[in-house]
């Protein structure tokens, strides 16, 4: 089988530290308002690595692989053990929810959800880190191109940084 690989435009990130947070447990659950229970935790697995595979992968659809370096704030040395949550839309667009898949997440009473194309990956001793899930769609009626969304966690203050969207070259407009 022949897999489509794209890599991001994003392959350094920067990661910039500007105040520290109290931590959120990973045992919270899913809140009316994504602003007082971020999705970021929710049904966070207990052991995270350097890559990750998303439920999408087993899909028949077009494979892509999200790689890259985090940097500390010195913009020179790679930053380990940095927590990222990524989500997407399915190939049509939309923030799917499956009751058998473990990372799904229940939309909440406003109809917010990130879906079950989701995960995290913790970067290794290198700063990297593997995404293996497949391309998402752009959103239905929206010029907007096609992206995975991201979030990183500093380990050393728990800070949760939402980062601009990973986009894909050929689809930007």
């Amino acid at each position: 089988m022949i897999i489509s690989q794209r890599i991001s435009s994003f392959l350094f990130l920067f990661l910039l530290i500007f105040s520290a947070c109290k931590a959120q447990k990973s045992s919270e659950t899913l809140s009316e308002d994504f602003d007082k229970a971020p999705p970021f935790f929710y049904n966070i697995p207990s052991n995270i690595s350097s890559v990750d595979t998303s439920a999408g992968w087993q899909e028949q659809r077009e494979k892509i692989l999200l790689t890259g370096i985090v940097y500390k704030k010195d913009g020179s040395a790679p930053a380990k053990n940095v927590l990222l949550y990524y989500y997407h839309t399915n190939t049509a667009g939309r923030y799917a929810t499956d009751d058998k898949q473990p990372r799904n997440m229940p939309p909440n009473k406003l109809g917010q959800t990130h879906g079950y194309l989701r995960g995290w990956v913790q970067t290794g001793a290198d700063g990297r880190y593997k995404i293996y899930t497949i391309m998402p769609g752009s959103y239905p009626g929206r010029d907007e191109p096609a992206h995975v969304h991201i979030s990183v966690q500093d380990p050393a203050t728990k800070e949760i940084y939402y980062l601009d969207d990973f986009v894909f070259d050929d689809d930007i407009k």
